[in-house]
């Protein structure tokens, strides 16, 4: 994840410099995999078989940026990223517990999934989540019932009351 991370930024800064960055994640027989693979599957999954594909993504051919690829023993699959809607939790106030409470729908893709391209696609989201939260706490603010004992507590009271609800 990292790599590829690291790739979108090279893609972003360099393509105003008509230059191109992509990601592999190559299947390659190699000393490493020779230690777990039987000697018939790695003379199919030879580096030999990487190499054409990174050939060609060096070539003024070819104008992808910012892609992610499997490859391997003549497959090429371009990959895509999926994010789960979600959950978003109250930033100030989250603990392990709320996150564990909320778990389930972190990984949920079931509604509300999306490919983003971009991590500014996040930012959207988060933006979003912050001002949803304003208006209702705006909203809340409002429905805080008046100090009428004239006691500190009573007013931090009202306002626990009025955010739990």
């Amino acid at each position: 994840m990292g790599l590829y991370g690291f790739t979108q930024s090279l893609a972003k800064e360099g393509e105003k410099r008509n230059i191109r960055a992509n990601c592999i994640a190559p299947l390659a027989g190699t000393r490493m995999t020779a230690t777990v693979m039987p000697e018939e599957v790695l003379s199919l999954i030879a580096p030999d078989y990487v190499a054409p594909f990174v050939a060609y993504l060096c070539s003024e051919t070819c104008q992808d940026n910012g892609g992610l690829y499997e490859v391997g023993a003549g497959l090429i699959a371009k990959q895509r990223w999926q994010r789960s809607a979600g959950v978003q939790f109250p930033a100030k106030t989250m603990t392990p517990e709320t996150i564990a409470a909320g778990w389930a729908g972190v990984g949920d893709f079931s509604t509300g999934a999306t490919n983003p391209e971009s991590s500014q696609e996040m930012m959207e989201v988060i933006m979003n989540n912050i001002e949803k939260a304003k208006e209702a706490e705006a909203a809340g603010a409002s429905a805080v019932p008046v100090n009428k004992s004239g006691l500190a507590s009573e007013g931090i009271f009202n306002m626990m009351g009025a955010y739990l609800a």
